[in-house]
């Protein structure tokens, strides 16, 4: 597993989880799948800003907890849990809270597509 650092968190790829999409799929497929994951999650987290700015606090929801179904298996655990956090407080109603952890959620999906593009152009 391979940390990186920024102001008080460390994200943390799960490389295993990549080696294992490799093994299973090989390596076109496992490209294949990578970038789509990507693409899906990268979209979900612009509509969820849009939901928020609408106050769309069921739809936000329903969409965090699809990235973290979608983040999970190709090793963003972190982007996972904190798109739960998201969820959680959408749900709750909390916004002071969702607005919080949906600033987080952006900043560490950030760094984690930029760290999983490079993961992948130097694995697959």
């Amino acid at each position: 597993m391979r940390a990186i650092h920024f102001p008080d968190e460390q994200l943390r790829l799960d490389s295993d989880n990549l080696d294992l999409l490799v093994t299973q799929l090989g390596a076109r497929e496992a490209e294949n799948v990578l970038y789509k994951a990507l693409d899906d999650l990268a979209r979900r987290l612009c509509d969820l800003s849009a939901l928020h700015r609408a106050g769309h606090w069921l739809q936000l929801a329903g969409t965090a907890r699809r990235m973290a179904a979608i983040a999970r298996p190709i090793g963003l655990g972190l982007l996972a849990r904190v798109a739960c956090d998201v969820a959680w407080n959408a749900e709750c109603g909390d916004t002071v809270a969702l607005a919080a952890t949906l600033s987080r959620l952006e900043r560490i999906g950030d760094h984690s597509f930029a760290e999983l593009w490079n993961q992948a152009d130097r694995r697959v």
